[in-house]
């Protein structure tokens, strides 16, 4: 292909069914788990494992799960993570 061509669609990795029930269970987990460990290679696991779930994730689904009134607040807990880690930069 040259390099001028760009691929308009690309079909998602993975179950697009389970992509919603994994960050509605296992997003507030990883959050809680980086807050409250010490340990550098946990809270380095759990950093990453957030990291690539968000960056992953479809911007609506991302609303529909984190919204303001979803998830016991799975949208603050995101927020308290970044301004951790930004507190340590």
């Amino acid at each position: 292909k040259p390099d001028t061509e760009v691929e308009e669609f690309t079909e998602p990795k993975g179950d697009p069914e389970m992509a919603p029930v994994y960050l509605r269970r296992l997003l507030p987990v990883f959050c809680a788990t980086f807050q409250s460990t010490m340990l550098p290679s946990v809270r380095k696991a759990s950093l990453s494992l957030i990291r690539k779930m968000v960056h992953y994730i479809q911007p609506e689904l991302l609303i529909e799960t984190c919204g303001a009134d979803k998830t016991a607040g799975c949208g603050a807990m995101l927020v308290e993570v970044i301004a951790n880690v930004l507190d340590n930069e």
